[in-house]
């Protein structure tokens, strides 16, 4: 009888040394796993705030973008109206010049070709306005009277070629207008409005 009771003395020896094995076991992958959650928990955390700096740094980068823009499309808007404004200026202002104005101007123009246009053999061409008037800016700029005018198409002015020479000297409202955007653009638009742009 003494046996069976050692080896059930031993038998809750065993269980007792297994279950005490078992709970240290336990424990132990229990502290194992809470640190590896509080390893990972760490790892998201900083992987989150990586996130997040980022996502601000990229956020501020674009507002001032976008701050930095609005001045630069205002400005633009602003060149787009007042350049809209010019040409529709310079077309209505154009369209209505008289021949004697067309005159005026080109003749006033033509001065600075003077020697050119007085050395002989010229082809005068003209176009959109009327031989008369041609003929009277021609004369005044050759000091010579003037008896060949050849009409053409295209623009509203003359033409002087030089074959012999090899030159041709444009006077038409088109290189008017060109001069004016190149050279009065500024000056035309502080007139048109007063000073404001």
């Amino acid at each position: 009888m003494q046996e069976i009771r050692t080896s059930d003395n031993l038998e809750k020896e065993i269980l007792e040394d297994a279950r005490k094995k078992a709970e240290r076991i336990i424990k132990n992958a229990e502290k194992q796993a809470a640190e590896a959650r509080l390893e990972w928990n760490r790892r998201i955390e900083a992987e989150l705030s990586g996130i997040e700096l980022d996502y601000g740094i990229r956020k501020s980068r674009h507002e001032m973008e976008v701050k930095a823009s609005i001045p630069l499309e205002l400005n633009r808007k602003r060149l787009y109206f007042l350049d809209d404004r010019f040409e529709k200026l310079l077309s209505f202002t154009t369209k209505r010049l008289s021949d004697g104005d067309v005159e005026e101007i080109l003749a006033g123009r033509g001065g600075r070709a003077g020697t050119f246009l007085k050395d002989g053999d010229l082809e005068i061409h003209y176009a959109g306005i009327s031989p008369e008037t041609a003929r009277e800016i021609a004369e005044k700029l050759t000091g010579e009277r003037v008896h060949d005018l050849r009409e053409s198409k295209g623009y509203r002015g003359i033409i002087f070629k030089n074959a012999a020479k090899g030159f041709s000297f444009r006077l038409t409202m088109e290189e008017v207008m060109e001069y004016l955007r190149e050279y009065r653009r500024r000056q035309v638009l502080d007139i048109l409005f007063k000073g404001k742009y």
